[in-house]
């Protein structure tokens, strides 16, 4: 599975990660009103430490201006789970993360920031091309998150 996005800014970048994660892994759709839906896919903490360990050293060379604050600790309650968080497992803080990554992407963009090289991309979204199957993705019991509302959709 080639990503059908050729990445050229950050905006596009989280659009070829968004694509890849959801073309590769189980998603979870919430209703949101009458016909939409909230959607992220269930990437493995091992999935999302690998975008973190991408993105993180561009996030902190970035000087805090307006709003960047905010930003930075929405992005550090993404991912402080990772710090203790079964890397097999399905990464517990997945709607948190996939929600803040878009957030990241455009603030990235709008302060130039340099992408990192083609071959970088290549190899991080290669990840998603070996799809996990809902038996080797289990879920990490050391904290239960309850959505009464969840569906998983392939």
């Amino acid at each position: 599975m080639a990503t059908s996005f050729l990445i050229t800014s950050w905006l596009r970048a989280f659009f070829a990660l968004q694509e890849s994660a959801l073309d590769s892994r189980d998603v979870i759709e919430i209703p949101d009103g009458d016909e939409d839906v909230i959607r992220w896919p269930r990437t493995s903490a091992r999935d999302v430490r690998a975008i973190v360990e991408l993105l993180e050293p561009y996030i902190r060379n970035q000087p805090l201006r307006f709003g960047g604050r905010g930003l930075g600790r929405r992005w550090r309650s993404s991912i402080d789970a990772l710090e203790c968080h079964e890397l097999d497992a399905e990464y517990r803080d997945n709607r948190t993360f996939w929600r803040a990554l878009p957030a990241i992407c455009l603030y990235l963009h709008s302060q130039s920031v340099p992408l990192p090289p083609p071959e970088v991309w290549t190899a991080l979204l290669a990840r998603f091309r070996a799809p996990i199957t809902p038996q080797d993705l289990h879920v990490d019991t050391t904290q239960t998150d309850s959505h009464d509302s969840l569906r998983t959709t392939r």
